[in-house]
């Protein structure tokens, strides 16, 4: 067992794990593509947000909290240069780019790929920075 001193009269221990009391160095959890393509949607649960301050808060029933249900779509990750999921409220529908970590977007990329991140769009595109949302 190791343990952590600082000094400050007198001499105190951190407790053990002490790391996971600070969330920037917790390991982020990556999207699981061919799980999300067969309708398990658990490694996308959780709220994302984007720069511009929308946000999506997903859960694991495939609801979007006020914003209508994804949808799988098989295979999304060999037809489609980035892998997908359908977003539909009411008739009208968009598509999610699914980013794992480290995936780059290869029409441009502006985003953190340490980070899984979505993108809601209509069409393949090289996005702003501030169109990607990040699990918070």
């Amino acid at each position: 067992m190791r343990r952590i001193f600082y000094h400050q009269a007198p001499f105190q221990t951190y407790q053990d794990k002490w790391w996971e009391a600070y969330p920037a160095l917790k390991k982020e959890v990556d999207l699981d593509i061919s799980a999300i393509n067969s309708g398990d949607f658990s490694s996308l649960v959780g709220t994302w947000r984007n720069a511009k301050g929308q946000e999506m808060i997903i859960q694991a029933d495939s609801t979007v909290k006020g914003q209508g249900r994804i949808k799988a779509v098989a295979n999304s990750d060999k037809t489609s240069k980035i892998p997908y999921v359908e977003l539909r409220v009411g008739e009208t529908g968009a598509a999610v780019g699914l980013f794992k970590i480290g995936f780059e977007n290869p029409d441009g990329d502006q985003s953190d790929t340490r980070k899984p991140r979505l993108v809601i769009t209509q069409s393949a595109g090289n996005y702003s920075a501030d169109q990607y949302f990040y699990r918070q």
